[in-house]
């Protein structure tokens, strides 16, 4: 089974994040599934090295990179970087840079879409 996880957020919802990042992790694990995860919008700074955790937030970048090193592919939106000024350098290692297009192209090949 395929699924995609989306997070298109106007502002970044740690808790929210981590919940769906828990989930495609749990669902790795449960069974062959094959889990991809794409960061529209706001969520696009969780994927950045330089983004610096509040104390009482989830760190999301970590869970991010848990979900990389389990085998699914992590992409952001090329269109929310630039608008945000994130260099795809800033990116974690794993982390891709990709179009709506794809986010379509995964979309349309997924047998479930979560969007968060």
């Amino acid at each position: 089974m395929k699924v995609l996880v989306i997070f298109a957020d106007t502002s970044p919802q740690a808790a929210r994040y981590a919940t769906g990042l828990r989930l495609a992790q749990a669902r790795v694990r449960a069974e062959a599934t094959e889990v991809q995860v794409f960061l529209i919008g706001c969520a696009v700074e969780c994927a950045t090295a330089r983004r610096v955790a509040p104390a009482a937030d989830v760190d999301v970048a970590r869970l991010l990179v848990s979900v990389i090193s389990s085998g699914s592919d992590v992409r952001v939106c090329s269109t929310s970087l630039a608008d945000r000024a994130i260099d795809t350098a800033d990116l974690l290692i794993g982390v891709v840079s990709a179009t709506t297009g794809d986010l379509a192209s995964l979309a349309l090949s997924a047998d479930r879409v979560l969007v968060f």
